[in-house]
């Protein structure tokens, strides 16, 4: 059975993809992931789990926990959402790069968000349409420094210094 696991930072968000999802699909296995600890519980299955996070839950430094994420569970396929009805198209970018399997912006529009959500329980990806856009114009290579990530030597150094 497909486990769904809502990790955001604010309640409206989580209500919203919640509900979504159950509207989507009645049967699901819905879980918070309120923090690495509760997430990591919830995917030593190896099932076909699906995880929604929000812009802001996860460190700056996707790239390191979303490999980690794949490490416990190779099956696994998280999304992103935002709130916002303009796609934040640099973020959408660097998600695209790390290999998510999608970004969805809008999720207040929920009419839209359970067409989205139903495409994706069918095994879809999802990005907006303006990420679409910059990659098929090569538009993402001229911003590629605004949505790549900071190096492993960058981190090591913020560390030392904070």
């Amino acid at each position: 059975m497909t486990k769904v696991i809502i990790a955001t930072c604010d309640e409206i968000t989580k209500e919203i993809i919640r509900h979504c999802v159950h509207a989507a699909n009645p049967s699901l296995q819905i879980v918070d992931g309120s923090s690495d600890k509760d997430i990591l519980y919830h995917l030593k299955s190896a099932e076909d789990d699906i995880v929604f996070f929000d812009k802001y839950f996860l460190s700056y430094v996707l790239k390191f926990k979303i490999r980690a994420l794949r490490i416990y569970n190779k099956k696994l396929r998280i999304f992103f959402v935002e709130q916002k009805s303009v796609c934040s198209q640099f973020f959408g970018l660097r998600l695209y790069d790390l290999k998510v399997d999608g970004f969805i912006s809008n999720i207040q529009n929920q009419n839209e968000f359970l067409k989205v959500m139903k495409n994706i329980l069918g095994g879809k990806s999802y990005f907006p349409q303006d990420v679409i856009d910059a990659l098929d114009s090569t538009e993402h290579l001229v911003y590629r420094k605004y949505c790549s990530e900071i190096t492993e030597i960058e981190l090591a150094i913020g560390m030392y210094l904070g």
